[in-house]
């Protein structure tokens, strides 16, 4: 596809000619068969197919378009059996497939962007047979990793002491990163994203956390009541320069729900909306980090007056800094 240094040559093929040839590569060959084809080799309703179809985040296709390869048939006899032996209802099923749609198509996006921006700055293209051979065992590599770490993490809570079922959560969101947004070209304003996503994930998992998501200028993270005020401290201190936005940081902790990898409940709102009240630079906590805070002599706590949060009534909240070292007294 691409000359030596990674331009476009003059005789490149067409462009239509490239994509069709990757994808045979990454589908295991071209199209052979139908929708309807699949549904009834794969022994599954047409209707479960489509609904599956969808769940994955790809558009309908006509059943009698032939659009569909072997890898394509095996996968819908895989999750079928999977039905059948593990007893799993369609609900089940449509949000597995939504969830690992949901992360591998991000997971895509980002290869194929990565890809398309070294080309453009004359790089190799690295889109080829080899680096899609080695993707493929890093995404299964990466993917194993994290269910080792997912695993331990759920049979601790779920088996572990009363406290294991308590977290810390926490939100980090850059100020006035819409109004700084406008003035920034695509290249720049994707440099700022991607230096807060790098620098707040270190921030994180140095300390034992967990990045839950991150949404553009903000992260939602969580971790141990014990470790959550100094990766709180550390995102808003990471952000204290002139070059940067500044960060805002809230951390709420209690119980939580688990669901997708993600958390849900009245601990994850508590938490958003310090987030939304505190200043640049600063770091809200909930009351029921109080007694953690104040206990570990490397932080200071100023209990604050009570504050009325929208959609959770009246919260007491208190300002996180660093301890002074105070003199040795004679």
């Amino acid at each position: 596809m691409f000359a030596a240094g990674g331009r476009p040559s003059s005789q490149s093929p067409p462009v239509t000619d490239v994509v069709a040839r990757l994808r045979i590569a990454l589908l295991g060959g071209a199209p052979t068969l139908t929708a309807d084809e699949v549904a009834a080799a794969a022994g599954v309703s047409r209707d479960l197919t489509q609904r599956l179809w969808r769940a994955m985040g790809f558009a309908d296709i006509p059943g009698d378009e032939v659009s569909f390869t072997e890898e394509d048939l095996q996968a819908l006899r895989r999750t079928a059996a999977m039905m059948a032996r593990d007893g799993l209802a369609e609900g089940d099923i449509l949000h597995l497939a939504r969830v690992l749609g949901l992360a591998t198509a991000r997971m895509a996006d980002s290869v194929v962007s990565f890809s398309a921006d070294r080309a453009a700055a004359g790089g190799a293209n690295p889109i080829d047979a080899g680096v899609l051979d080695e993707v493929d065992h890093l995404v299964v590599y990466l993917f194993n990793r994290n269910m080792a770490a997912a695993v331990q993490r759920h049979w601790t809570h779920a088996a572990g002491a009363e406290e294991s079922a308590v977290l810390a959560v926490g939100f980090a969101d850059l100020v006035g990163f819409t109004r700084l947004s406008q003035r920034l070209d695509d290249t720049e304003l994707a440099a700022l994203i991607e230096g807060f996503e790098a620098m707040a994930s270190d921030a994180i998992v140095v300390n034992g956390g967990r990045v839950v998501k991150m949404i553009g200028d903000e992260v939602m993270w969580s971790a141990q009541p014990a470790a959550s005020s100094e990766i709180a401290l550390l995102l808003a201190e990471t952000f204290d320069d002139p070059d940067l936005p500044g960060a805002r940081v809230g951390v709420a902790s209690g119980r939580v729900i688990t669901r997708a990898g993600d958390l849900f409940g009245p601990t994850v709102n508590l938490a958003a909306r310090a987030t939304g009240v505190a200043r640049p630079g600063s770091v809200l906590v909930a009351e029921d980090l109080f007694e953690v805070v104040e206990a570990d002599p490397r932080y200071h706590l100023r209990r604050l007056r009570p504050r009325r949060l929208k959609g959770i009534g009246w919260a007491n909240l208190g300002a996180l800094t660093r301890a002074r070292s105070r003199p040795v007294a004679p």
